[in-house]
């Protein structure tokens, strides 16, 4: 908006908060603020964390990013384990957080259709899905319910490194 980049036109950095992948990257902020260096921000995680660290490059260090999954890195979760593993059965694939949330939304899935009555059907599904009232995944806790479509309330944050990795 007007005042925010009026109010930003006298700082050397700024802390960006973003909800796009290209939003946040150095071309597109320094593009429309010339004078400002991003120094750090946050970005949520539907852009894809590695595609983000990806495009930030060097310039993606102290870039904070919320994450609804737990870390696929950090094997001391079972259910990190469990992917990783998978990951290195099928001899292919990335191991990062939408890759993570993937595999987690295929057991989610794959057990709302074990508990759907008679055959697959979308009706079945969402039933199956409903009667998910808590159950853990590996240790993630998930819990739907006729009312309650949001699976999760898991949140937590990582950082990207200088060197493009991700810190949890």
């Amino acid at each position: 908006s007007r005042r925010v980049a009026t109010n930003m036109r006298n700082p050397r950095s700024a802390i960006l908060i973003a909800a796009s992948i290209f939003a946040t990257s150095p071309a597109s902020f320094t593009a429309r603020w010339p004078s400002i260096t991003p120094s750090s921000g946050t970005n949520v995680t539907f852009g894809g964390t590695q595609a983000l660290a990806d495009e930030l490059g060097k310039d993606g260090a102290g870039v904070v990013v919320s994450q609804v999954m737990p870390s696929p890195y950090n094997t001391a979760n079972a259910i990190t384990r469990e992917f990783v593993e998978a990951v290195r059965k099928a001899g292919s694939g990335n191991v990062n957080y939408s890759s993570m949330e993937g595999y987690l939304a295929a057991k989610v899935f794959a057990e709302g259709l074990r508990r759907a009555p008679g055959r697959a059907t979308r009706d079945g599904l969402v039933m199956g899905l409903e009667s998910i009232e808590r159950q853990q995944f590996g240790g993630f806790d998930v819990s739907f319910s006729a009312k309650n479509h949001v699976a999760s309330k898991f949140v937590e944050l990582s950082m990207i490194t200088g060197d493009g990795r991700i810190r949890t």
